[in-house]
């Protein structure tokens, strides 16, 4: 069963995303440093943690 996100699942959600875009997109852009170096997990899940405050307002 699948619920809705709450708060507490950001930082989880984050790892997911930029996981999925490192994998995903590293073949096609081949960009190592924008892969390991500016696509971080905290960044993404203080974004993430931004949309969903708005989201709940």
């Amino acid at each position: 069963m699948i619920r809705k996100a709450v708060s507490h699942d950001v930082s989880r959600i984050a790892e997911i995303l930029v996981f999925v875009k490192r994998i995903r997109y590293r073949p096609i852009f081949q960009d190592d440093e924008y892969s390991f170096g500016v696509l971080q997990v905290l960044p993404v899940a203080r974004e993430y943690s931004e949309y969903m405050t708005i989201m709940e307002s």
